[in-house]
Formats: C-alpha cells, structure tokens, sequence
C-alpha cells in the first residue's frame, strides 16, 4: 500500500511561460488537504473541478471566475510523474515558467526540496473496462491494468520526426529516467504563424527542438533520437493528470494531442473507479 505524498517544504520556479512569454512566479508548497489545489488572482480550485481546454500547442485551465492557466501540463507531469498527490501551486503569472521545456527542472526540484510520505492511504483509481476516444485515424484509450502504463504512437510527415512507438511502465524512476528531460518541439515552418497568433514567445533553441525541413536546428541535437515521442508521452501524463488522482491502468495514444488527451479524461471521470491497490 502506498501512502500519499507530499512535499517537505514549499518550493519556488521563476521565468517566462513557453507561449506567452510573460513573466511567472510559481510556488509549489505542501498541503494538508489532498489533491492539487492550484490558485491565480485570488481564486482558489482544485485541478479536477477546473474547466481545461486543449489545443495542439498545450493544456489551459480556466478558473470560475476567469482567472486562466495555460500550458500547464509540464508541471503536473512532473508532479504525477514523481508520485506527488497533494500541493498547493500558486502562479502570478497567466503560464508557468518553460524551464528547460521538459519536466526535469521542475522534478529535480521538487526532489531536492524533498517528498514526505502522510499517514493517508492513496487511492488508486482503476479503470474499470475499456474506455476508446477515436477521432478518424488519432485514438486515446484507457484499458483496465495493472500498475501505470503508457503507450504513445506519434507520426508525423517530416522524416526528421517520422514514426515511433513507445511503451513505458511510469514510475517515478521511469519518469525521471526516460521521460523528464524531453523537451517540447515544434516545425519550423510553423513558427511564423505561432507567434502571429501570440504563442510560442518564450520558446527558445535552449527549451524547445525546433524541426527544420533536412535538420534540427538546435546545436547540440536531440537528447535521444526519441525525443520527440518521450515528450509526448511527457504531455499525456500530465494531462492524465488533471483527473486529480493517481491512476491504475494501460493508457494508449495514437497521432493524439491535447485536445485527444483531454478528451479520453471526459470520457473517463465518470467510470473511474476508487479502489485501493496495494504495492
């Protein structure tokens, strides 16, 4: 049986958000209370009770009030990744800071300030029978399992990224090991109209690979020659993540994004099952 997690001391990130470019002060600090409480401009919620919208560039969360939290799922993958159950995050700033456009900063971090287990048990919700979100040729699945497992199919035209397949069993030692350091990509073609539309200004060749037509632009290369579909497995986590709670089960992707993600989450809020699960 594991116990829920908490963290020892609160923890402080500055830097400018990946798409808007602006600014952010994030606090994650330990909490009595379970799940992921996050606050903005003085509204208060819990990551499951907040409207989320998804697109191809990343996940927002929209407070009741209006307050918003864009591209949030680098941090929360971080936090689910490294089996993190209760925080409190607060932001000044409308995007969390891009770091090193992965989940690594943000999780070395929180190790160094240090996880403490709680007296509670953590409950570990079960899918219950298979859950299939098809949109022509992209598919998100949920299948009945044990443990944490994840699946990702990406296939893009650019030969540069081209197609892969990757399955992981998620631990913490897993995440920290395959996936955190991922970093987020893009085309380059696609970099004009990104920023036309306001995104994409905090990105840098230091925090995103950038895809050109016969080469990746950053110096120094990919990390792996995977990279591109760690990352996305790194993003369906973090999604996964705003179910506010830990997950038992076979999570499959194929050609998905955020807005797939989200919508594989909808579908599974209301057959997710409680049930304790002893490791």
């Amino acid at each position: 049986m594991r116990r829920r997690r908490t963290l020892a001391g609160p923890v402080v990130f500055d830097g400018v958000g990946l798409h808007r470019g602006e600014p952010c002060r994030l606090v994650v600090a330990p909490r009595e209370g379970q799940g992921y409480l996050l606050a903005r401009q003085g509204e208060e919620a819990l990551v499951e009770r907040l409207v989320t919208r998804g697109d191809e560039r990343g996940t927002t969360l929209i407070f009741p009030g209006g307050a918003r939290v864009q591209t949030v799922e680098h941090l929360l993958a971080a936090l689910r990744g490294l089996d993190i159950d209760d925080v409190r995050l607060s932001f000044d700033g409308p995007e969390p800071p891009v770091l090193d456009g992965g989940s690594a900063l943000f999780a070395g971090r929180l190790l160094e300030a240090g996880i403490v287990e709680k007296e509670e048990a953590a409950d570990v919700y079960s899918v219950p029978l298979p859950l299939v979100v098809q949109w022509g040729d992209r598919l998100a699945a949920a299948l009945p399992g044990r443990g944490f497992q994840v699946t990702y199919v990406i296939d893009y035209e650019n030969p540069l990224i081209g197609t892969r397949r990757l399955s992981l069993s998620m631990t913490p030692s897993t995440f920290m090991d395959r996936i955190a350091r991922a970093r987020t990509f893009c085309l380059e073609r696609d970099l004009e109209d990104l920023r036309s539309r306001g995104l994409a200004r905090g990105g840098t060749l230091e925090n995103a690979v950038v895809v050109g037509e016969g080469a990746i632009l950053n110096p120094g290369g990919l990390l792996y020659d995977d990279e591109f579909v760690r990352h996305k497995i790194l993003d369906f986590v973090g999604d996964l993540a705003l179910l506010g709670c830990p997950l038992e089960g076979h999570f499959l992707a194929i050609a998905a994004g955020h807005d797939l993600h989200q919508a594989l989450v909808e579908r599974l809020r209301p057959f997710i099952v409680q049930g304790r699960v002893d490791s």
